[in-house]
């Protein structure tokens, strides 16, 4: 028994200390004395580009809504009246200046989301989204 505990720790310690080499006796790589060319990339670098103009592609106008606010509101009730999905009970709508603001009480976060999307898609740019939700 005292034989194969020896040789384990003999088998032991020639493995963790290198067969005579310790961990402590050796030394950092050393750093190559032969200079080393920079990497030159295989292309020519593009120049920073000019921010996009966006004009073209702009959702949102700065200018004043061709309907009115009474028009946006009674487009955005036509719309979730005709929403099956969407359970309308407690939802309020005001329009003011082209931006529809919906007060009120949702059912779920499902009414929540499909209440603000059915307001853009009654042709308001702008909604303001005050509803609480009663069941999460």
């Amino acid at each position: 028994m005292i034989n194969n505990k020896c040789v384990a720790l003999a088998l032991v310690a020639a493995v963790l200390g290198g067969f005579g080499v310790g961990l402590h006796g050796q030394a950092p790589p050393g750093i190559p004395s032969v200079p080393v060319r920079p990497m030159v990339p295989p292309f020519t670098p593009v120049p920073p580009a000019v921010s996009p103009d966006y004009g073209q592609y702009a959702y949102f106008s700065a200018g004043p809504s061709p309907y009115s606010d009474t028009e946006l509101r009674r487009s955005i009730q036509n719309q979730m009246a005709a929403d099956t999905f969407l359970r309308r009970f407690g939802i309020h709508v005001e329009v003011r200046d082209g931006v529809a603001v919906l007060t009120g009480t949702a059912d779920t976060w499902q009414d929540y989301m499909r209440a603000e999307a059915d307001a853009y898609a009654a042709g308001v740019s702008v909604v303001d989204n005050r509803l609480r939700v009663r069941f999460g």
